[in-house]
């Protein structure tokens, strides 16, 4: 009747109760019995309360299942879902890769009863640039429809930094951009933002900090300050190198771009049931404004080129009959400091794009690699019973059609 791990151990004292006590005088021998009008002192017991958690049970079950699935098939070591109510920052399923038997625990290793989404520590990769994006519309760098000349390679510390798909300096929309996961464009727009409005904006958006959802033990991350930023930072940073996050973090970002620009503290507690059967609501989530609702609708637009564009890096995650608005990554494990064999993927989205209502980030580590097979397409399984499950209608409306290289 101890809470060892998890939300029961972070709660022990609210679970536990008291236990009942019952002191008395008794005789020797043969009066070994309670003695009339002797000492006594009892304690009544007095029950623990209960907690409602957010967890949707039925949604969690099919993200588990989901999840494990996608998992065996590229033989991940870690994996990790998070679905997010984004207007009330309620985690409506969180899943983890390895599980283990509740009923069987102890032939488990400690390893696979942690919780991914918010102890394992990654470099992001690319799904970091929409912060870099969100920064430089909300700060005037440029605009929704503003171009820009996009080389092939750019230079930092002598560290050259590529794209996959060329621009060889041609003009390019931001839609194109995402879609492509410029790394040069992107770094070219951290340039005009500055590495002080950069990191301001890294905190705002909740990187750096545990979120406080409920779990016990959740990293910080870490992000650098300007500082302590060396000769390629300006090129590494934007596009999420030396940038230490949790999926969760991650999350409670994409959360915040699909709620209007408002930072919505992730939770797990909605309230606490109390023994004389009363109710307690959990207290209110922290929330803070990151960019305006008008610059936050702007984003998730052009974030809806990552899943419509022709040859874009998220077609994978598209759901026929829901706009989509999201981003692929490919970053690293860091364990101890260091980064681990293979490469962690990840698709972090939400749906209807138009209209948000839920957000849903997937990790993989893969030592092998070839995690981005599968992010993508675990995204769109588990969106679309999301939405299905909560009986959300089709967009009923077609994203943009957007133009990579305005002429």
């Amino acid at each position: 009747m101890s809470g060892l791990e998890g939300i029961e151990a972070r709660y022990d004292d609210v679970l536990r109760g008291v236990n009942g006590e019952r002191i008395f005088e008794v005789g020797r021998g043969d009066l070994d019995k309670a003695i009339p009008d002797g000492y006594l002192k009892e304690r009544v017991a007095q029950p623990g309360s209960s907690l409602v958690l957010t967890i949707d049970r039925d949604l969690q079950f099919e993200v588990q299942r989901i999840l494990s699935e996608a998992m065996a098939r590229v033989r991940a070591t870690t994996g990790t879902v998070v679905v997010m109510d984004i207007r009330t920052g309620e985690v409506l399923a969180q899943a983890s890769h390895p599980t283990y038997d509740a009923a069987n625990w102890k032939g488990s290793k400690p390893t696979d009863r942690e919780d991914a989404a918010t102890s394992f520590v990654v470099d992001p990769g690319s799904v970091h640039k929409p912060i870099v994006f969100g920064a430089a519309l909300e700060e005037g760098v440029i605009a929704a429809d503003g171009t820009l000349p996009v080389p092939a390679t750019i230079n930092k510390g002598g560290t050259t930094y590529r794209d996959s798909r060329n621009a060889q300096g041609a003009q390019m929309s931001l839609p194109g951009m995402m879609a492509f996961s410029s790394n040069v464009g992107t770094i070219m727009l951290a340039d005009q933002l500055g590495a002080q409005r950069l990191y301001d904006y890294q905190l705002k958006f909740g990187l750096g900090k545990a979120t406080g959802e409920g779990m016990p033990g959740e990293a910080a991350g870490r992000v650098l300050e300007p500082k302590d930023w060396n000769g390629s930072s300006p090129g590494s940073i934007p596009i999420g190198h030396s940038v230490d996050v949790t999926p969760l973090q991650m999350t409670a970002v994409y959360a915040a771009i699909a709620n209007g620009g408002t930072w919505v503290q992730p939770r797990l507690i909605r309230e606490t049931v109390n023994p004389d059967g009363t109710r307690t609501a959990a207290p209110a989530p922290e929330t803070r404004r990151v960019i305006s609702p008008e610059n936050a609708a702007a984003l998730r637009t052009v974030m809806e080129a990552v899943t419509t564009v022709p040859g874009a890096t998220g077609l994978k995650a598209a759901i026929p009959g829901y706009r989509v608005a999201g981003k692929t990554g490919t970053g690293s494990r860091v364990v101890d400091g260091r980064y681990a064999p293979g490469e962690v993927a990840s698709f972090i989205g939400m749906a209807p794009a138009d209209n948000p209502r839920y957000v849903v980030s997937v990790f993989a580590h893969t030592p092998g690699g070839g995690g981005g097979d599968i992010a993508a397409p675990t995204f769109k399984d588990i969106m679309a019973f999301t939405l299905l499950h909560y009986r959300v209608p089709p967009t009923g409306t077609e994203p943009p059609k957007f133009v990579v290289f305005p002429g």
